[in-house]
């Protein structure tokens, strides 16, 4: 990415899952200021297809092989929140050409032995297990073997961009792990929400329980994943918000102890309204939707037996969100 030297126009998707990282780490790391990145609220097709989408693309095209036009004084960064229960709120301008927002705070959350995220770390010691190796069958976000933890907003809070997890995980039976963490909005009841990804319109329902319960139709919130014996970061090539591993070597998961594993998690926009709950979720199996109902209960999974997460003491768990104020458009 830092060879690029033509201007750059970066579509970037919360719920792609293929695409969605390299979008964002593209736009980072191309190294001049001729760049430009959306993020929708949409499946991604919806939105490259969009008439809105064709013209700005001609308008970038047009400027750079025909003739300047008005497209430098575009924003050079439009971000999306999801409410999940009301439209997106798209096209948010950023006063400066970054990703992350310069201005984004980092919120730290323990978890508890009350199943709660909490901004005070726990001084008891305790554990959740949770059965690894349990395949999961619908893909509907509440299979089995999965365990949560949530956090209730006290007032408005916008999440933005990469999360990151820090959790101490023990297997008793090896010989490798692969940990899933997961980011739901919940509302105040604690009823998990869903963002539909294409407008009921489009779609011709009438509502959201219409729509097939799939990747590209419902976004359900982002996800880490992380086998542990990959758990090698290569630090030359990692950001202060976003750790890339190195895959250079395999490193020992020791049977039986509490290692402390860090599961970068992909980037997101999420409005939590006052009461409003942020739920992470912790398995061994991807807990979101399948890319097609065919699909459904076909995931593989390479875990054995029970794996146990730790808390509190020498062993504090947590969460680590992106929180920012980005003006009077939220």
């Amino acid at each position: 990415m830092d060879q690029i030297e033509v201007p750059a126009y970066i579509l970037a998707s919360y719920s792609t899952m293929l695409h969605t990282l390299g979008s964002f780490r593209g736009y980072e790391e191309i190294p001049h200021d001729k760049k430009w990145l959306v993020v929708h609220g949409t499946q991604e097709w919806y939105d490259l297809y969009s008439p809105e989408r064709i013209q700005e693309l001609a308008d970038f095209f047009d400027c750079y092989t025909k003739a300047p036009n008005e497209w430098e004084s575009t924003p050079r960064v439009r971000a999306t929140v999801l409410p999940y229960n009301q439209p997106a709120l798209t096209n948010i301008p950023f006063e400066e050409p970054f990703w992350p927002h310069r201005q984004t705070k980092t919120k730290r959350l323990f978890l508890n032995s009350e199943g709660r995220l909490t901004e005070i770390q726990p001084k008891e010691p305790g554990q959740s297990s949770y059965q690894a190796d349990f395949a999961p069958i619908w893909q509907r976000g509440s299979d089995s073997g999965e365990i949560q933890f949530s956090f209730t907003f006290p007032h408005r809070t916008t999440i933005l961009g990469s999360s990151r997890a820090i959790i101490y995980v023990e297997t008793k039976t090896g010989p490798d792990m692969d940990v899933y963490v997961h980011l739901r909005k919940a509302d105040r009841t604690g009823k998990l929400l869903e963002h539909v990804n294409i407008p009921l319109k489009d779609l011709g329902v009438a509502s959201a329980e219409e729509v097939p319960l799939t990747n590209p139709m419902k976004y359900f919130g982002p996800h880490g994943i992380l086998r542990a014996s990959y758990r090698d970061v290569a630090e030359e090539i990692s950001k202060p918000h976003w750790k890339t591993l190195s895959h250079r070597r395999r490193l020992p998961v020791n049977v039986g102890e509490a290692m402390r594993l860090e599961i970068e998690i992909w980037p997101t926009g999420m409005l939590f309204e006052a009461g409003e709950q942020l739920v992470m979720k912790i398995s061994g199996h991807f807990m979101g939707p399948a890319e097609f109902e065919a699909l459904q209960g076909t995931f593989p999974v390479r875990n054995e037996g029970e794996h146990t997460v730790s808390w509190g003491g020498a062993s504090a768990s947590y969460l680590e969100i992106p929180t920012v104020k980005i003006g009077d458009d939220l």
